[in-house]
Protein backbone atom coordinates (compact mmCIF):
# COMPACT_ATOMS: atom_id res chain seq x y z
CA UNK A 1 0.00 0.00 0.00
CA UNK A 2 1.40 3.39 -1.00
CA UNK A 3 2.22 5.86 1.75
CA UNK A 4 0.90 9.41 1.65
CA UNK A 5 3.39 12.19 2.23
CA UNK A 6 3.06 14.55 5.18
CA UNK A 7 2.43 17.50 2.84
CA UNK A 8 -0.40 15.66 1.10
CA UNK A 9 -2.02 14.82 4.43
CA UNK A 10 -1.72 18.42 5.65
CA UNK A 11 -3.14 19.75 2.39
CA UNK A 12 -6.13 17.43 2.56
CA UNK A 13 -6.86 18.53 6.13
CA UNK A 14 -6.78 22.27 5.48
CA UNK A 15 -10.03 24.06 6.15
CA UNK A 16 -11.44 26.53 3.70
CA UNK A 17 -11.96 29.73 5.66
CA UNK A 18 -13.46 31.97 2.99
CA UNK A 19 -16.73 30.06 2.52
CA UNK A 20 -19.72 32.25 3.22
CA UNK A 21 -22.76 30.70 4.85
CA UNK A 22 -26.09 32.24 3.91
CA UNK A 23 -28.71 31.95 6.63
CA UNK A 24 -32.31 31.78 5.47
CA UNK A 25 -34.82 34.18 6.99
CA UNK A 26 -36.71 32.73 9.94
CA UNK A 27 -40.44 33.12 10.63
CA UNK A 28 -41.37 35.45 13.49
CA UNK A 29 -42.90 34.01 16.65
CA UNK A 30 -46.21 35.79 16.03
CA UNK A 31 -47.23 33.23 13.38
CA UNK A 32 -49.30 30.20 14.31
CA UNK A 33 -48.23 26.65 13.39
CA UNK A 34 -49.93 26.60 9.95
CA UNK A 35 -48.65 30.03 8.96
CA UNK A 36 -45.14 29.15 10.16
CA UNK A 37 -45.16 26.00 7.98
CA UNK A 38 -46.22 28.07 4.94
CA UNK A 39 -43.51 30.65 5.69
CA UNK A 40 -40.80 27.99 5.99
CA UNK A 41 -41.96 26.13 2.85
CA UNK A 42 -41.96 29.37 0.85
CA UNK A 43 -38.45 30.29 2.00
CA UNK A 44 -37.18 26.75 1.36
CA UNK A 45 -38.35 26.63 -2.27
CA UNK A 46 -36.02 29.43 -3.43
CA UNK A 47 -32.24 29.93 -3.13
CA UNK A 48 -30.99 30.92 0.32
CA UNK A 49 -30.15 34.49 -0.72
CA UNK A 50 -33.53 35.12 -2.38
CA UNK A 51 -35.05 36.83 0.67
CA UNK A 52 -33.51 39.25 3.14
CA UNK A 53 -34.84 40.52 6.49
CA UNK A 54 -36.70 43.37 4.79
CA UNK A 55 -38.93 40.76 3.08
CA UNK A 56 -40.17 39.30 6.38
CA UNK A 57 -43.31 41.50 6.72
CA UNK A 58 -44.40 40.63 3.17
CA UNK A 59 -43.66 36.94 3.76
CA UNK A 60 -45.73 37.08 6.96
CA UNK A 61 -48.71 38.56 5.12
CA UNK A 62 -48.29 36.04 2.28
CA UNK A 63 -48.34 33.18 4.82
CA UNK A 64 -51.39 34.59 6.60
CA UNK A 65 -53.34 35.05 3.38
CA UNK A 66 -52.52 31.52 2.20
CA UNK A 67 -53.73 30.11 5.53
CA UNK A 68 -56.97 32.13 5.27
CA UNK A 69 -57.43 30.99 1.65
CA UNK A 70 -57.20 27.36 2.79
CA UNK A 71 -59.89 27.95 5.41
CA UNK A 72 -62.13 29.64 2.85
CA UNK A 73 -61.68 26.65 0.55
CA UNK A 74 -62.69 24.30 3.36
CA UNK A 75 -65.79 26.42 4.05
CA UNK A 76 -66.71 26.31 0.34
CA UNK A 77 -66.40 22.51 0.36
CA UNK A 78 -68.68 22.34 3.41
CA UNK A 79 -71.24 24.55 1.64
CA UNK A 80 -71.27 22.17 -1.32
CA UNK A 81 -71.61 19.15 0.98
CA UNK A 82 -74.44 20.77 2.99
CA UNK A 83 -76.02 22.30 -0.14
CA UNK A 84 -75.92 25.72 1.55
CA UNK A 85 -75.88 27.83 -1.62
CA UNK A 86 -76.87 31.11 0.07
CA UNK A 87 -73.50 31.39 1.83
CA UNK A 88 -71.59 30.01 -1.15
CA UNK A 89 -71.74 33.22 -3.19
CA UNK A 90 -70.21 35.36 -0.43
CA UNK A 91 -67.49 32.75 0.17
CA UNK A 92 -66.61 32.70 -3.53
CA UNK A 93 -66.30 36.50 -3.53
CA UNK A 94 -64.05 36.31 -0.49
CA UNK A 95 -61.97 33.60 -2.16
CA UNK A 96 -61.58 35.77 -5.27
CA UNK A 97 -60.38 38.70 -3.14
CA UNK A 98 -57.89 36.50 -1.25
CA UNK A 99 -56.56 35.13 -4.54
CA UNK A 100 -55.88 38.66 -5.80
CA UNK A 101 -54.00 39.57 -2.62
CA UNK A 102 -51.98 36.33 -2.73
CA UNK A 103 -51.02 36.94 -6.36
CA UNK A 104 -49.98 40.51 -5.55
CA UNK A 105 -47.83 39.37 -2.63
CA UNK A 106 -46.31 36.51 -4.65
CA UNK A 107 -45.42 38.96 -7.41
CA UNK A 108 -43.77 41.37 -4.98
CA UNK A 109 -41.79 38.49 -3.46
CA UNK A 110 -40.75 37.31 -6.98
CA UNK A 111 -42.38 33.88 -6.52
CA UNK A 112 -44.32 33.75 -9.79
CA UNK A 113 -43.06 31.48 -12.60
CA UNK A 114 -42.11 34.48 -14.73
CA UNK A 115 -39.81 35.72 -11.95
CA UNK A 116 -37.95 32.44 -11.59
CA UNK A 117 -37.35 31.64 -15.28
CA UNK A 118 -34.15 32.65 -17.06
CA UNK A 119 -34.37 36.22 -18.33
CA UNK A 120 -32.55 35.74 -21.63
CA UNK A 121 -34.84 32.98 -22.95
CA UNK A 122 -38.30 33.56 -24.37
CA UNK A 123 -41.14 31.44 -23.03
CA UNK A 124 -41.61 29.62 -26.34
CA UNK A 125 -37.88 28.81 -26.56
CA UNK A 126 -37.87 27.61 -22.96
CA UNK A 127 -40.41 24.88 -23.70
CA UNK A 128 -39.16 24.06 -27.17
CA UNK A 129 -38.00 20.46 -27.59
CA UNK A 130 -34.97 19.74 -29.76
CA UNK A 131 -35.05 16.62 -31.89
CA UNK A 132 -32.04 14.41 -31.10
CA UNK A 133 -31.94 13.14 -34.71
CA UNK A 134 -32.38 16.35 -36.64
CA UNK A 135 -30.68 18.78 -34.25
CA UNK A 136 -33.45 21.34 -34.62
CA UNK A 137 -36.76 22.01 -32.88
CA UNK A 138 -39.54 19.48 -33.24
CA UNK A 139 -42.48 20.68 -35.35
CA UNK A 140 -45.46 21.90 -33.36
CA UNK A 141 -48.06 21.02 -36.00
CA UNK A 142 -48.60 18.02 -38.24
CA UNK A 143 -48.48 20.26 -41.33
CA UNK A 144 -44.90 21.21 -40.47
CA UNK A 145 -43.76 17.57 -40.74
CA UNK A 146 -44.01 17.69 -44.54
CA UNK A 147 -41.72 20.69 -44.80
CA UNK A 148 -38.48 18.76 -44.08
CA UNK A 149 -35.30 20.04 -45.68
Amino acid sequence: MAKTSRDAVETSLQLISNVETIVRVRPPKELNKEQRAIFEATVAQVPADWFNPSNIPTLVQYSRHLAVARRIDQAIERCFADENFEQLESLLKTQRAESKVILSLATSLRLTPRSTQPKNVSISKLYEKISPWRGRPLPRRIEDLNNDD
